[in-house]
């Protein structure tokens, strides 16, 4: 039994032998190697795997600060020296062309399922934190990929912090930070349902009509203030993550004969993440999920497409 040399010279001095006794002394030894063995565990639980997802965006490339995102993630910590990085800026294609999203989606299945490998495997993954700056629909698709199975936490870039940028601001929203959700006024049973999301700006109904060209419904969630810094606390995207899976239930319920749900996203890279991963593959439709080139929004990508109904 290790000690330090002024306690290692108090048990073994004779003169204290019945206050230190072996029985005594093993106890000591238990709850010091138990005490080791939950600190130990929680510093392991805290271990993280960092993927940083980055690509061009109307024409200009994005880069993450690796840095950055270390200290966002406190107090959690890298669980190795390198991060996984999904960069989609070798595109030179413009994102008006389907080449570049049918290329640009290959490769983030690809290598999101490459990631979700090594957590099978047991090979260090256990928690991802993400980070993102990429188009829209490529989020949607990566928060598909990831599913609701995998543990993550999401980051969002805040574009008017004072220090570190991916840092989620500390406290709780306040009354203009809400969301609400409108729904149709009359359910009618159609093959196509819209869900708009206006967040960082506003959704307009009429574009929605004229992308989708057929009899539909529409469900929104609007921020009570739109704009692009709207997106602050943690809260609010778990918020959003509630009211959309809310909204998805009620479409299974009450339209069945719904065949697409059209996405129509004016959000944080979070928000799309999340609206990917709140799909579920045996339950809901296709998706197909939309681009806005202004002044309209243009089909980019379908997920959940192995489903059709």
């Amino acid at each position: 039994m290790l000690t330090c040399k002024i306690h290692g010279d108090l048990i073994d001095n004779l003169n204290y032998v019945d206050q230190f006794t072996e029985e005594i002394l093993l106890d000591y030894k238990r709850t010091h190697e138990s005490r080791i063995r939950d600190a130990t565990h929680a510093i392991e639980n805290a271990k993280t795997t960092l993927l940083l997802v980055q690509g061009r965006i109307a024409g200009r490339e994005s880069v993450i600060n690796e840095e950055a995102v270390k200290q966002a993630i406190k107090p959690r910590w890298p669980g190795s020296d390198s991060s996984i990085i999904i960069d989609l800026n070798a595109y030179r294609i413009s994102e008006g062309r389907a080449a570049y999203w049918n290329a640009a989606s290959e490769q983030v299945v690809q290598e999101t399922r490459d990631l979700l490998k090594k957590k099978l495997t047991k090979e260090e993954i256990q928690h991802v934190s993400v980070f993102a700056l990429a188009p829209i629909p490529l989020l949607v698709l990566l928060g598909h990929e990831l599913t609701s199975r995998l543990d993550l936490d999401l980051f969002q870039y805040q574009r008017s912090a004072a220090s570190n940028r991916w840092c989620w601001q500390v406290g709780q929203p306040g009354s203009d930070d809400g969301l609400n959700p409108y729904l149709p006024e009359h359910i009618v049973d159609v093959e196509d349902v819209a869900i708009a999301v206006s967040m960082s700006g506003i959704v307009e109904r009429s574009a929605i009509s004229r992308a989708i060209g057929r009899e539909h419904l529409i469900y929104e969630i609007r921020a009570q203030r739109p704009g692009p810094d709207f997106l602050k606390y943690r809260a609010q995207l778990s918020e959003y993550g509630t009211m959309l899976r809310s909204i998805l239930t009620s479409i299974r319920a009450n339209v069945t004969s719904v065949k697409r749900i059209h996405l129509f996203l004016a959000s944080p890279a979070s928000v799309a993440i999340d609206s990917g991963r709140s799909f579920i593959e045996k339950a809901d439709p296709e998706v197909f999920v939309y681009e806005f080139d202004s002044p309209h929004y243009k089909h980019a990508l379908t997920i959940n497409s192995a489903r059709k109904t």
